[in-house]
């Protein structure tokens, strides 16, 4: 199994929308990460995001890249603050590759949580519209590669 955890695109300020929806340069972040995906190979039997505006929107982006193959869902547990131990738990009963789409501190502490000592130094720091790939053997989690935009 390869899990791909995306952190969403740039957001506008809640000032300016309390939805938070992606910023014109946060849609071309999703536009450039969707394609790093594709030059890759992703091939996800499912994209799930967060459902915050920002993360169902670059999912959105994600998936039409994609090809839409992937089935695509809300997941209520990969809000900011949420306790990733649920999820890891689901995705141990899954098969067939994933992409979460959702935001910090989640997905980089999911990442910890997975790999645990084999977790790469400064895991936490994930750009926007940036990707954390990690592959299951059915025995351990591994760190694969992160995928980074120059923004």
């Amino acid at each position: 199994m390869r899990l791909y955890l995306v952190r969403h695109g740039d957001a506008v300020a809640a000032e300016v929308d309390a939805e938070r929806p992606l910023s014109p340069r946060g849609m071309d972040q999703a536009r450039r990460t969707a394609a790093l995906l594709c030059e890759i190979g992703a091939a996800p039997v499912a994209i799930e995001h967060s459902p915050k505006a920002r993360a169902r929107q670059t999912a959105e982006i994600v998936a039409a890249a994609l090809g839409k193959r992937a089935a695509l869902a809300v997941n209520d547990g990969i809000n900011p603050d949420d306790d990733p131990t649920p999820v890891a738990q689901a995705i141990a009963r899954r098969s067939g590759d994933l992409i979460l789409v959702g935001h910090l501190p989640f997905l980089p502490r999911l990442a910890q949580q997975l790999l645990g000592a084999g977790a790469p130094s400064g895991i936490a720091s994930l750009g926007p519209a940036g990707v954390l790939i990690l592959d299951h053997d059915g025995q351990a989690w591994r760190f694969v590669q992160r995928l980074t935009l120059d923004h």
